[in-house]
C-alpha cells in the first residue's frame, strides 16, 4: 500500500482559543528542514510540528502571557 502524500495547504486566517505549552527551540531535520515542536491545549493536548521559523517567537511569547 503506498503512502500518503503530504500536501501543502492555503494559508487561511483561522481563531482558536487554548494554551501553548514548550515551544521548543528551532531543530533541523534530517532532510535540512527547520522546524520546532509545541504543545495546543484546548479541550484536549494536541502535539503540533511547525515550519514556520517566524512562528516560534510569536508562540514563546504566547506562552509567557498565560
Amino acid at each position: 500500500m503506498a503512502a500518503p502524500k503530504k500536501i501543502k495547504l492555503v494559508e487561511h486566517s483561522i481563531e482558536v482559543e487554548g494554551y501553548v505549552h514548550n515551544v521548543s527551540p528551532m531543530k533541523v531535520s534530517g532532510n535540512n528542514n527547520n522546524y520546532f515542536n509545541t504543545i495546543f491545549q484546548e479541550d484536549k493536548y494536541i502535539d503540533l510540528v511547525c515550519f514556520v521559523q517566524d512562528y516560534n517567537s510569536v508562540l514563546k511569547d504566547i506562552q509567557k502571557t498565560k
